[in-house]
């Protein structure tokens, strides 16, 4: 256990958010308003996607810098509104500038990724939001920085690394001519424009009604069984519909306990799902000492202390020998009954249209009875969910009792590109809600965490520092150098633990945030080039192994 004294709290207060949720069962009516009003919501939004892509120039700004407040924004609602009314458009425009918002700089990331490895001496113009916007609509980027250093300089508490950002990139543009600069911003321009014309615009399939006070409220009930009724304006009715809903008794005791915030509504499973986000006022724990935690299949957290938390083996064998078995079965009898379809419709045989008909009626017979399906999917994803929470409140309860750091894997930096069966295996147990569970749980307790890149840390030995792929099989980890055994989890646990304070690895992350490529290779040459120079004797960079009967010695 850690001593009281590694303990220390910021006096800085910090909000956090999580959601409760309520369910409930209307009555087919209800259902139907329900689903209507969503439905009628989802266009609007896709319509608004469309609408601000259609007149870029006069939105890239706002879209790119997330702008829901804009007068630009209420104007446009207003020429578009629909019988959802001006709460419904207002919300479903803000989530089409949030979509579009993620869309653009995505691309954004990905040119800035090519152009350090094609175009260096653009970068800034990817880098900087005002520049970019400055190259899409041809205007002076010199001006633009020269009006955001003046604007951070007059700012009572101007941010510090953000004025030497913009004073460097001022004092590299000054350097170039005009004509060079217009023809930067050309490129710029078009090399930007041409990925969003290649690049499908966001399309929102389904989405929950967002609601807040003007369209819905949550009540405690009276005199019914439902702990709750929530009441909301829906398209097709002049009243508001009720709607009554039941929550865990944690979920009231948090309803009551903390102030909650703007509410959401879907309709999903046969029932509606209703998420109030609550609010806590949190004091951040400032400690010190860290633990690294690998997540993986055999062990579902494996932490640089030793010690492994869940399972998810058992899982993956029934993923792959039942469930993909019966979900394989289903997509091969769609796939006879689309052809024995359009056989029926190129034949004029009578006896054979009628053959084709029984078979199709009874494939679509067999389709049509999923409860076997159903039954099998819900016991899968209440043992995966089991298990995901039990390793998470097992890591957590290590890290609160010994005031410990935790270091996680950056999931914007990991590699899931493992080969088909490995991708659908991993996307199965859902890794990212692993992930998102164990901060969620940090944050709401104000304990730190901290994220790096993961390259190559499972294929490093932790005692020599010898990269190698072969050094690594399934959960066992001999390293093919210097013969250091350990299980293969724990060796990544504790790599991933030491990359939290390597000064060098996060710079390189941070300088190559979005090449994948460039990125993993540098953080390897590093790696490398660190062996050699703690081994000047070796010849080719790396000890040899000598194996003698169960034995390794390292020569």
């Amino acid at each position: 256990m850690a001593t009281q004294s590694k303990k220390k709290k910021t006096k800085s207060k910090k909000t956090v958010t999580k959601n409760v949720f309520l369910y409930g069962h209307p009555t087919k009516v209800k259902q139907d308003l329900l689903q209507t009003t969503q439905k009628a919501y989802v266009h609007q939004i896709n319509h608004f996607i469309n609408v601000l892509m259609a007149d870029l120039p006069k939105y890239l700004l706002i879209l790119l810098i997330n702008d829901k407040k804009n007068t630009k924004i209420g104007q446009l609602e207003k020429e578009h509104r629909t019988s959802l009314g001006s709460a419904y458009g207002q919300n479903a425009v803000r989530h089409a500038i949030t979509e579009l918002h993620n869309h653009l700089i995505r691309q954004k990331n990905k040119l800035y990724g090519w152009m350090q490895s094609h175009e260096p001496d653009l970068l800034p113009y990817a880098r900087f939001i005002s520049l970019l916007h400055a190259s899409v609509l041809d205007e002076d980027e010199l001006t633009i920085i020269k009006t955001l250093i003046q604007r951070e300089q007059g700012k009572d508490k101007p941010d510090a690394e953000k004025l030497a950002a913009y004073t460097d990139v001022f004092n590299e543009l000054s350097t170039v001519t005009s004509e060079q600069r217009a023809e930067n911003r050309a490129i710029v321009r078009a090399l930007y424009l041409e990925r969003l014309e290649n690049t499908r615009l966001p399309f929102v399939k389904k989405a929950p009604l967002q609601l807040d006070a003007r369209l819905a409220t949550l009540e405690e009930a009276k005199n019914i069984r439902s702990s709750y009724v929530l009441s909301v304006k829906l398209t097709g009715s002049k009243q508001r519909v009720l709607f009554p809903v039941n929550t865990s008794r944690n979920g009231r005791r948090r309803l009551a306990q903390y102030k909650t915030g703007g509410m959401t509504a879907t309709w999903e499973q046969g029932k509606i799902r209703v998420g109030v986000p609550i609010k806590k006022n949190i004091t951040k724990q400032k400690w010190t000492e860290k633990v690294g935690a690998d997540a993986g299949i055999n062990d579902l957290f494996h932490s640089s202390t030793g010690h492994a938390y869940g399972s998810f083996s058992g899982r993956v064998k029934q993923f792959e020998e039942l469930l993909e078995t019966k979900t394989g079965h289903r997509s091969s009898l769609r796939n006879v009954m689309k052809r024995y379809q359009k056989e029926l419709k190129k034949t004029d045989d009578l006896w054979q249209q009628s053959f084709l008909r029984t078979k199709i009626a009874h494939i679509a017979k067999t389709l049509n009875g999923r409860k076997s399906l159903q039954k099998v999917q819900r016991r899968y994803r209440h043992q995966r969910d089991l298990a995901m929470h039990e390793a998470v409140n097992q890591l957590f309860e290590e890290v609160r009792q010994d005031h410990l750091v935790l270091v996680l894997e950056d999931l914007e930096f990991t590699n899931f590109d493992r080969g088909k069966k490995a991708n659908k295996r991993n996307s199965s147990w859902i890794r990212g809600q692993l992930f998102q569970k164990i901060t969620e749980r940090l944050n709401w307790h104000g304990m730190p965490y901290v994220t790096v890149d993961p390259a190559y840390t499972s294929q490093m030995c932790h005692a020599c520092g010898h990269l190698d792929k072969a050094s690594r099989s399934g959960k066992s980890f001999v390293c093919t150098v210097c013969g250091h055994s350990d299980d293969a989890d724990h060796n990544a646990a504790l790599n991933i633990k030491d990359r939290a304070d390597d000064a060098e690895i996060k710079e390189i992350a941070e300088k190559y945030p979005y090449n994948t490529k460039k990125r993993h290779q540098a953080i390897k040459e590093r790696i490398e080039e660190r062996y050699r120079s703690q081994h000047p004797k070796s010849r080719s960079g790396s000890l040899k192994v000598l194996t003698t009967g169960t034995s390794n010695l390292a020569v």
